[in-house]
């Protein structure tokens, strides 16, 4: 509840999971999966970050210090994604980690794919024009919101 979802990616990616280890190893040892996920990341601001000194009212002019827009949630599509290609050696049970490594890997490169195309700085943005609309529309003549530099780290 006190979270605001302010935008949500849908992205597809192909995932490569498993070590090489030569034409011959692989024969006999190996094991690979080629996952293709397909997920959504959502970002936004979490309100439970403001402080007191971030809300000023002045009679009807607002002024908001937003904490950081964030990643909030990343999760793969089960309905969507799917091993593709598994390869195992002809001596080899399979790793039975495998398809859950790859699945973490694909979570990890959506959110780096969606930071990298800017998800939060849309996020930040986002905000703004949704409460800046929103305190309008409930009186306020004045609506200043500024918002603090996000990082995907």
């Amino acid at each position: 509840m006190s979270r605001l979802e302010t935008i949500a990616y849908s992205l597809e990616k192909i995932v490569e999971e498993g070590e090489s280890q030569g034409p011959l190893k692989d024969f006999l040892f190996g094991d690979k999966i080629l996952f293709v996920a397909n997920g959504e990341i959502i970002a936004g601001i979490d309100f439970s970050k403001l402080i007191e000194n971030d809300v000023i009212i002045k009679g009807n002019q607002l002024e908001i210090q937003l904490p950081p827009s964030q990643i909030l949630t990343t999760r793969l599509d089960n309905t969507k994604s799917r091993v593709y290609n598994r390869t195992t050696g002809v001596f080899t049970k399979g790793d039975k980690d495998l398809e859950t490594n790859a699945r973490i890997q694909a979570e990890n490169l959506l959110t780096k794919t969606a930071c990298e195309d800017g998800i939060l700085t849309r996020s930040n943005e986002q905000a703004v024009k949704q409460l800046t609309s929103l305190f309008k529309g409930i009186g306020f003549e004045t609506v200043n919101i500024k918002t603090s530099p996000s990082s995907c780290n």
